[in-house]
């Protein structure tokens, strides 16, 4: 059963290997870079204003409705 594990792992570290050299697998990246976080952030602030603009559009009609 050793020799079953010992020769799993050893096929299993070659393929990573090669495949690392063939470009096949990339290396891991940060999941969130601060051009990323930034984008992010202004699009939530520019949803928040339209929101808001919405909102108050609304009020108003409602208001002069009446």
């Amino acid at each position: 059963m050793d020799e079953i594990d010992a020769l799993l792992d050893e096929i299993a570290t070659h393929l990573t290997l090669r495949g690392r050299r063939d470009g096949l697998m990339k290396q891991p990246q940060a999941v969130s870079s601060p051009e990323r976080d930034s984008g992010g952030r202004a699009r939530i602030q520019w949803t928040t204003v339209l929101l808001i603009a919405v909102l108050v559009v609304g009020a108003l009609i409602s208001a002069f409705g009446r």
